[in-house]
């Protein structure tokens, strides 16, 4: 009580100040919002609501306001030697809840209900989200909910929105919902909770074509995670609370493991998109099954690490733990197509190209032979590795077609200088087009027929089960095969492009990138060979 009077009197000497001194505009204005901010804070423990009231985030335009002055968090980004303490602070409680946010968000009642459509949508293909931790949080919450917190269940129920492409006014959430990210950012604010939100976001740019932003938020969120300590094993943890628990260690190792995996499809579609995450050690444990994951244990489930390819008896390799490992494969391809260099050694470079086509294939075979098709989050890894083939034949062809176009590998002059080696090259360039060439005719192959079991599985409510990460390898598919059926004119071509076609048709209702693709295709097709 005594402490609420000095917080008045303050207030009574702060307004008698406004009235009293003679100021320029703009310090009466920051001198009011002052005496606004002070007003709130008095009112917080009183206020019945679940969130404060704040003033518009679209009315501030005092960047600075936001801005953290917190020495111990600058500290540990300008000079960590100077003896910082062992965690950045966490100063979530100086920030309220914008009161649009508020709204969004509505009521208990509505806000059960965004937690309940996520963990039966999103939360099916991408489980990184602890359904008890939310729970516990929703069901905690007295007169207000922390501001990260907040912020992940604005992207929860951002990520099942679908947005009119042809509507600005759709995307008035997702703006909300970036504006303030920012905000908790800019006020050093760094958790586990805020990490998974911007996840939220990108999934949410990833699926409806959102770029540059989806290029950039996955490097920020690679950023937050290396920040959080869960890059690697022995990575220092510079915020966030410390794990108590395998529940705790679980949900931080799968929010790690979505960074990498968003990050590798991020970069799938364009040239020497650099990877924001490095690649996982071998012995890197996978998520753990998600059915234990979903219902919570409390003996710790025996961790199986990445290389494993098949399982003890007993245990289960969840279908998230495969969209892993087949990410982790993914991502060799890209750093590999995208190295830059054309200055290979023939033997070593068709070396490489079996190996990793070979390692991709071992997986296909083991997700053909473990995974039925009875459910669509089980096609996630199989569609990954469609679309990492596809990048690595793409690229292996192209280079050698041009290569050899411009350059006769057995050349006199080579043939004089080193006969062997240069009947070698020749052999092993004709050798990677001709098996660049297989690989895409077998892949699409494989994918015509995974269309078929997909197509079985969809309607109107399973659609709010696909994940946009499989859309990539239809789009490439319908590509090769145009490239394909320009060469050859076999109309069997034509028609599982079709197929591939359609499907991306059917998916543009839940994710608006499958409808880009379709464009591109259109483009493609009406290029000068189309």
């Amino acid at each position: 009580m005594q402490l609420l009077q000095e917080k008045q009197a303050t207030l009574r000497q702060a307004s008698s100040a406004l009235r009293l001194v003679s100021k320029s505009d703009a310090e009466v204005s920051d001198l009011q919002r002052r005496v606004r901010e002070l007003e709130q804070h008095l009112l917080l423990p009183h206020y019945p609501a679940r969130t404060p009231p704040e003033t518009p985030l679209s009315s501030r335009n005092e960047s600075a306001l936001y801005i953290s002055s917190n020495l111990s968090i600058q500290a540990y980004f300008l000079d960590s030697a100077l003896g910082a303490p062992n965690r950045i602070p966490d100063v979530s409680a100086t920030v309220p809840v914008p009161r649009e946010i508020s709204v969004a968000l509505g009521g208990e009642a509505d806000i059960q209900r965004i937690a309940a459509t996520y963990f039966q949508t999103v939360h099916f293909y991408l489980p990184f989200v602890s359904n008890i931790k939310i729970v516990r949080h929703i069901q905690s919450v007295e007169g207000s909910l922390k501001p990260d917190v907040a912020l992940l269940l604005l992207c929860m129920k951002l990520a099942q929105e679908v947005p009119d492409i042809h509507n600005p006014h759709s995307f008035a959430l997702y703006d909300l919902a970036k504006d303030f990210s920012a905000k908790l950012c800019l006020r050093g604010i760094v958790s586990l909770r805020a990490l998974q939100a911007n996840i939220l976001l990108l999934l949410y740019e990833i699926g409806h074509a959102i770029f540059p932003a989806a290029f950039m938020t996955v490097g920020a969120c690679a950023r937050q995670g290396i920040v959080l300590g869960l890059s690697e094993k022995i990575a220092p943890q510079l915020a966030g609370k410390a794990a108590h628990s395998w529940l705790d260690v679980e949900e931080r190792r799968r929010a790690w493991w979505t960074v990498v995996i968003l990050d590798r499809y991020v970069a799938l579609g364009g040239r020497c998109h650099a990877l924001c995450t490095e690649d996982p050690a071998s012995d890197t444990p996978l998520p753990a099954d998600d059915g234990v994951w979903n219902n919570g244990q409390i003996v710790p489930p025996e961790l199986l690490p990445l290389s494993s390819k098949t399982s003890p008896i007993g245990m289960i390799i969840s279908p998230f733990a495969r969209v892993a490992q087949a990410s982790h494969l993914l991502g060799q391809v890209i750093r590999h197509c995208d190295d830059g260099s054309n200055a290979y050694s023939d033997l070593d470079d068709i070396d490489y190209f079996n190996h990793l086509s070979h390692e991709i294939y071992t997986l296909i075979d083991i997700l053909h032979n473990q995974d039925a098709i009875a459910r669509l989050d089980v096609t996630v890894a199989r569609t990954l590795c469609f679309s990492a083939l596809f990048k690595l034949a793409n690229h292996y062809y192209n280079n050698n077609y041009y290569y050899n176009s411009s350059h006769d590998p057995a050349s006199p002059q080579e043939q004089h200088d080193d006969p062997g080696r240069a009947a070698a090259a020749a052999v092993n360039h004709r050798d990677r087009l001709c098996r660049s060439v297989e690989i895409i005719d077998d892949i699409c192959g494989q994918v015509s027929i995974l269309i078929g079991e997909i197509r079985a599985l969809l309607t109107g409510e399973s659609m709010k089960l696909v994940s946009p990460l499989f859309l990539s390898c239809f789009y490439l598919c319908a590509r090769n095969l145009a490239w394909m059926l320009r060469e050859t004119d076999d109309l069997r071509l034509g028609a599982v492009k079709g197929e591939c076609v359609d499907l991306l048709a059917l998916v543009e209702s839940r994710w608006r990138v499958a409808g880009v693709y379709l464009e591109l295709l259109k483009i493609s097709d009406s290029g000068p060979d189309g």
